[in-house]
């Protein structure tokens, strides 16, 4: 059974810490409206949601296991490149929205390399 290289696992780990850093921080703060803020709170959590999972040891690309999370991750993916859209309205500083898309760009890149084995 193939595992995922460790590299590539750890550095999306790290990327997605960085990015969840960012929205935790930066974004929330940045956000004029409770409503925004509430928004940026839950993908956020979203992004927590794959770490803890992640976490949990190294991947075996071959079980149940990986395949849901991937379907997981998928969907993570789709809701921050949604979300690369929205930052704009929510945080009216524009380098803090334009690091949170480098960091959603980073860590979409990165996990097409964790699952995509």
């Amino acid at each position: 059974m193939p595992t995922i290289p460790s590299a590539d696992q750890t550095n999306y780990v790290q990327l997605l810490h960085g990015l969840l850093d960012l929205l935790l921080h930066d974004a929330y703060h940045a956000a004029a409206t409770m409503d925004e803020k509430s928004a940026i709170v839950v993908k956020a959590g979203d992004v927590h949601d794959i770490l803890t999972e992640l976490n949990q040891g190294a991947l075996d690309s071959d079980t149940a296991e990986f395949a849901t999370l991937k379907t997981e991750v998928d969907g993570l993916n789709r809701e921050l490149k949604d979300m690369k859209s929205e930052i704009d309205d929510w945080v009216k500083d524009v380098g803090i929205a334009t690091q949170v898309v480098g960091a959603i760009d980073q860590a979409v890149n990165a996990a097409a390399k964790v699952f995509t084995l």
